[in-house]
């Protein structure tokens, strides 16, 4: 029998670390052997709870890592966990009296949640960002070769598995979970619906086909950045070749997106964003669901902004050097359009509804717009111009909760579903409640997450790495 200690390092101790993502660097290696038993040992490896455990909770960190993304990733998926923990509770819990959502989603505080769709335009902007720093690094690497059997390959056994794992466990088993009086009513999207559209989310189109029934439906996130990945080539390659190739295709794709978001949206009369308001209905809100919300050509600017900055960074390893003037006017703007994109919205909470011509523009602009903050933090952050904001967003206890973001993003909906599905009583929307479910949601979601990634995001990716004969 083979003894896991033997083969399982951090550090200077063994331990197989899969090249999860960009920000989970851990130190990787395996000892060779020959013939079957290297292999045998890899698989054990790729399956060892302990050793997944292990790669999971290590929180060293490369020279060439750039920490601040687990920060920003982490502080990411806390904002969507929090927004879906108040508006799935509207949704689904029973309360005793009305909690005035039209009088709260008017207050300064309580925008950020109110506007909260902007934190998956974050998660677009990381891969843009990531998918491109590295696919260049590579492409130096190897001197321009590009295997894109294998850049497809990658991507999809990263993301697929773990998503199927759920589906499964939605389609059979959740329904017999809990009960409650509406119990089936609020699992539907992941029980009836995934049982028969689940073949839609194995192949990524179900932010295009039956899209009123799509299994998990917050899953339409996996698919358009899944069809973002697929077109990334297009523009990095070009970029790599020659600046004069790629820089027209990249503003090309910029404009492409921003114009075709603006015009359906002005056209169809939709809102700029999913608005919490009683004065648009809820087929105009489902129709901007539909055409623009899931739609990968009305959600590009944040991830082209990423393949920006992805490209800069590559060319100068975030060593440029910036006069003071020039630091202070980067940080002013970044923050500009952070507030913009953020608080653009509160006049129509207000009663004051955008116009066509309003909705348009901020439905075009508004997420390249928060992107273009991100690209900035991140930036200042790699070059030395973070401050106290780099030493935050760099903090070792992000690293191991960095890692289980996917996890927790695809597992939340979930749970929440059948947390709150199960409740036969009415209860009381006070302040401390609704803290008291956000937090105990986060736990909840990152607990099963672990579990997840333990269990099955982790060894998929270890085993990737057998079956494409790699070391790491």
């Amino acid at each position: 029998m083979f003894k896991e200690t033997n083969f399982c390092f951090t550090k200077n101790k063994q331990v197989m670390v899969p090249n999860m993502n960009a920000s989970s660097e851990v130190l990787c290696e395996s000892k060779q052997y020959p013939g079957s038993t290297n292999k045998v040992r890899l698989v054990l490896t790729a399956l060892s709870l302990k050793c997944n455990a292990q790669k999971l909770l290590n929180t060293s960190r490369s020279e060439e890592s750039i920490d601040v993304l687990h920060g920003i990733r982490v502080l990411t998926i806390f904002w969507i966990i929090t927004g879906h923990s108040c508006s799935f509770a509207l949704r689904w819990l029973f309360f005793r009296s009305s909690i005035g959502i039209g009088s709260v989603s008017q207050s300064l505080w309580i925008q950020p949640l109110v506007n909260g769709t902007l934190s998956v335009d974050t998660f677009f902007f990381l891969s843009g960002f990531l998918v491109t720093f590295l696919t260049l690094k590579k492409l130096k690497k190897s001197e321009g070769k590009f295997h894109l059997g294998l850049f497809y390959f990658h991507r999809y056994w990263r993301m697929t598995p773990l998503m199927m794992v759920l589906i499964a466990f939605s389609a059979v088993i959740l329904r017999y979970v809990f009960e409650g009086p509406a119990w089936l009513d609020t699992i539907i999207m992941y029980d009836a619906w995934c049982r028969k559209n689940w073949w839609l989310n194995a192949l990524y189109l179900q932010n295009f086909i039956d899209t009123s029934n799509m299994c998990l439906s917050h899953s339409w996130y996996s698919a358009v950045d899944f069809q973002f990945y697929l077109v990334s080539p297009i523009i990095i390659y070009p970029l790599y070749r020659d600046i004069r190739w790629g820089l027209p295709i990249l503003l090309g794709f910029f404009v492409l997106t921003s114009v075709v978001t603006g015009v359906i949206t002005g056209s169809q009369h939709l809102p700029p964003v999913p608005l919490l308001t009683k004065a648009i209905p809820e087929s105009v809100m489902n129709n901007y669901s539909s055409m623009v919300y899931i739609k990968p050509y009305c959600r590009m600017g944040p991830f082209l902004v990423g393949v920006t900055l992805g490209y800069i960074l590559y060319c100068n390893g975030g060593k440029m050097i910036l006069k003071k003037r020039y630091v202070i006017l980067g940080w002013f703007l970044a923050f500009l359009c952070s507030v913009l994109a953020l608080y653009g919205m509160w006049p129509a909470y207000e009663g004051q509804l955008p116009n066509n011509l309003a909705s348009a523009m901020y439905s075009a602009l508004a997420r390249t717009a928060w992107a273009i903050g991100l690209a900035w933090l991140t930036f200042a952050c790699t070059a030395g111009y973070g401050g106290f904001i780099t030493t935050l967003l760099s903090w070792r206890g992000f690293v191991p909760l960095s890692r289980l973001t996917y996890s927790a993003y695809l597992i939340h909906p979930v749970a929440m579903a059948a947390l709150y599905g199960e409740q036969e009583l009415t209860v009381d929307a006070t302040f401390g409640f609704m803290m008291y479910l956000i937090f105990g949601n986060l736990v909840f979601t990152f607990i099963l997450a672990f579990i997840l990634s333990l269990f099955f995001e982790f060894p998929f990716a270890g085993l990737e790495n057998v079956i494409l004969k790699r070391d790491k």
